[in-house]
């Protein structure tokens, strides 16, 4: 044990408070690195690109008949890669967020009721304009706590670990290496 009371002093920030306007309290740990590529594998898996053969154009006044243009020339195709890269971005978002998220109050489950009982009759609706998480847990976190911009690159900084540090932190962080600061 050091000499802060702390188990293990090489870590900085093992839990950050985020606190929202609606009272809402989200304690993130940034998930590590092995979990972060695993969750990217599955991403990728769940959302594959088209298979660029079905889109090859035939070229127009070509030398040898047959011949293909690449399927990136295709617009249709363009536009699926483009769909597909944006669904795996937010998708990605959410379920990062989701695995930092260590604990909540008021508890995940109730949050999810809540968001369910406002907003569960809404969502067949809304499915129709976009991708909606089948997961109640991952709408919640998008419907409740990312409700702007600033809030989803305050989430993606801690999980990223790019927050600023604290003074108490930078503290800490210096006491690895000096322990009589």
């Amino acid at each position: 044990m050091s000499d802060n009371g702390k188990d293990d002093p090489t870590i900085i920030r093992d839990e950050v408070l985020v606190e929202h306007e609606n009272g809402i309290k989200v304690f993130v740990t940034p998930p590590p690195p092995y979990v972060v590529l695993g969750m990217q594998a599955k991403i990728e898996a769940d959302f594959p690109y088209p298979d660029g053969d079905l889109y090859r154009l035939p070229m127009e006044h070509a030398a040898i008949e047959g011949k293909t243009l690449p399927p990136e020339e295709n617009p249709e195709y363009r536009a699926l890669l483009v769909d597909v890269d944006k669904a795996r971005k937010d998708v990605r978002i959410i379920r990062l967020i989701a695995a930092a998220i260590s604990r909540t109050e008021p508890a995940k489950e109730d949050l999810i009721a809540q968001y369910e009982a406002n907003y569960g009759a809404d969502l067949d609706r809304w499915q129709g304009y976009g991708y909606v998480e089948a997961d109640p847990w991952h709408r919640t976190i998008h419907g409740l706590l990312l409700t702007s911009l600033s809030w989803i690159n305050k989430y993606m900084a801690l999980v990223n670990q790019t927050a600023p540090l604290t003074m108490p932190e930078v503290i800490e962080g210096v006491r690895q290496f000096r322990l009589d600061v």
